[in-house]
């Protein structure tokens, strides 16, 4: 199957898994289902000029940092000149690549350089973002959600477990001339160390990343400057093990040299959060160009909101010019007050590529709020109860004192019954920004389906209590049973060509080809089939016709992953033989 397309990834958005893989187009896409809408365009255009070699001369992203081809080998350059030129199809050099693995997924993400196909004429670049995976890592069959500093996707693992090195990618770009489609692609900003441009642990000069040392990036164009694989088997969870099944690391290996000329960065924690009182942040500008080069700065100021503001203590001069390797300061002061979030950006003026550098700005000023996550119970039998450990925080810019923590109105089936490690104490406790409180909720449901509640916390500086929505749902404890299974148990002169269908108690999952299987009676061998149904009955449909006068034997397997039933209640695992006609 062949579709053209022009697809891209975003952050925490729904999945919309691909029926099959897309190949060939302004983007192609190999075994990747794409979350969500393009954040923004990353690549400033047009590329450079062609050098010598009919490659564009540079690539500049939306931040003005130029690179030019990284051609000067290992372990600062992936390739050489030699590498690009002269290889035909296969030549390849990159203008940034960047390597991350978490788990057993490995990441690449790169603007690279390359031909089309043999003969004259063939230049071209791709933005590629791939992942790969060894056999036998993964699952098989499963679907694996990858996130990286671009976005999000999810990969479906092959029979072996595995996700081969063209089975879960995408390119944008790729004809023959076509230099600008690469633009469209993931690839941007680019990625380089966080520490460019700092005065301590600096790249090699003229370098985004040195090729091979792993080490904390910046470039995400949504802050999120981690690579994260999260899906079954994973080991391991994420954002403080809200996240199950899940590996990630912020360590990548980046390799990428900036263009020939000026350039310059500008960084600095621009985030001053939820707070009440002023304070300042310092912001350093840096020359970060081709040795022997200077960079001039025209000027610098702060855009948006008014509660900031440049206060003296920096060392940045208008009209400054800096040689690379130098940087000055900026300090910038934010003010609280009372009203909505305040954004804004200190920007820079220089006569590098791009023109400007900004660090943007946030702060909350001086609304008190405080609250908690709302929280599914799930399913819980019927009697029996389960118990939640609430979070009450104050994410306001002002203390807040908790006056109430109870359920309004009252609840038969869910209760405060405890305080937690950090006690939320109703007429006590006061929380500071950014501090926490904790209480022991539980659900116990006095009778089968949904059920819910609403969990009132007031302040005293607050007339309107916050509310958290709790909800469960009551479920019988009953094991699933195998109500009829065709053939029966001992069943003989059974057709070659029938189909092994089994009705449950009630509806289950897990079933699948490890957990409903048909094998030869004598030797155990499996023999290849196709699982399929719904709710309580499944089918199990042999690939090819079944010997004849011969033995088989039909397995169900149950278990906490295998078969069970909505609630988690496992089948106790069965089998029963049958005879071909």
């Amino acid at each position: 199957m062949t579709v053209q397309t022009k697809l891209r990834f975003s952050h925490l958005t729904h999945a919309r898994r691909l029926a099959a893989a897309l190949l060939v187009g302004a983007v192609s896409v190999a075994g990747l289902s794409l979350l969500g809408e393009p954040a923004q365009a990353n690549l400033a255009a047009p590329p450079g000029p062609l050098d010598a070699n009919g490659f564009p001369s540079t690539y500049t992203d939306s931040e003005g940092l130029s690179l030019q081809l990284c051609l000067d080998g290992p372990p600062l350059c992936p390739g050489t000149e030699a590498d690009l030129v002269g290889n035909g199809a296969d030549g390849s050099g990159f203008y940034s690549r960047a390597t991350a693995q978490a788990g057993p997924v490995e990441m690449t993400l790169a603007l690279r350089a390359g031909y089309a196909g043999a003969g004259d004429a063939q230049q071209t670049t791709v933005a590629r973002s791939q992942y790969v995976a060894p056999a036998g890592s993964l699952q098989p069959h499963e679907a694996y959600q990858v996130t990286d500093p671009y976005g999000s996707a999810v990969c479906t693992s092959d029979a072996d477990g595995g996700l081969t090195a063209d089975a879960c990618r995408t390119d944008s770009g790729g004809t023959a001339q076509d230099f600008t489609a690469a633009q469209d692609g993931r690839i941007g900003p680019f990625l380089t160390w966080d520490t460019l441009g700092a005065e301590a642990g600096a790249p090699p000069a003229s370098y985004v990343g040195d090729g091979a040392t792993p080490h904390a990036v910046t470039g995400s164009p949504d802050g999120f400057n981690r690579f994260r694989v999260q899906g079954p088997g994973i080991d391991g969870t994420c954002e403080a093990a809200t996240i199950p099944s899940c590996a990630e690391t912020d360590q990548f290996v980046v390799a990428g040299k900036i263009a020939p000329g000026p350039a310059a960065s500008a960084k600095g924690d621009g985030g001053w959060g939820a707070q009440w009182w002023l304070s300042t942040r310092e912001v350093t500008y840096t020359s970060i160009g081709e040795p022997g080069t200077s960079v001039r700065l025209a000027g610098f100021s702060v855009t948006g909101s008014n509660a900031f503001s440049i206060v003296p203590g920096g060392t940045c001069r208008t009209g400054a010019l800096l040689p690379t390797g130098t940087r000055c300061t900026v300090m910038v002061e934010f003010r609280p007050g009372f009203g909505p979030d305040a954004t804004g950006q200190l920007v820079f003026a220089d006569d590098a590529p791009g023109g400007t550098r900004a660090v943007d700005l946030s702060g909350t000023k001086g609304v008190s709020a405080f609250g908690a996550e709302p929280f599914d119970f799930g399913d819980v039998g019927v009697g029996h109860r389960a118990t939640h450990v609430v979070t009450v925080t104050n994410n306001g810019s002002a203390p807040l004192n908790l006056s109430v923590m109870d359920f309004a109105p009252a609840s038969k089936d869910f209760d405060v019954v405890g305080t937690g490690d950090d006690p939320c104490i109703q007429g006590v406790t006061a929380l500071l920004p950014g501090d926490s409180c904790t209480g022991i909720v539980t659900f116990t449901p006095t009778r089968n389906g949904p059920r819910h509640a609403t969990l009132a916390l007031t302040a005293m500086d607050r007339k309107t209590p916050t509310t958290v929505d709790l909800s469960g749902g009551g479920l019988d404890v009953t094991k699933p049973t195998v109500r009829s299974r065709t053939p029966g148990v001992r069943a003989t002169g059974v057709g070659r060509t029938r189909n092994v269908v089994v009705a449950f108690s009630e509806a289950v999952r897990g079933v699948r080809g490890a957990t409903f299987r048909l094998e030869r009676a004598s030797t155990g061998r499996a023999v290849g089939a196709v699982v399929t149904g719904s709710g309580s009955r499944w089918v199990l449909n042999p690939r090819a016709t079944l010997p004849a006068r011969t033995w088989f034997r039909v397995r169900l397997v149950g278990g906490s992953t295998n078969v069970r039933d909505l609630s988690g209640l496992p089948l106790t695992s069965t089998s029963w033989t049958f005879r071909t006609r």
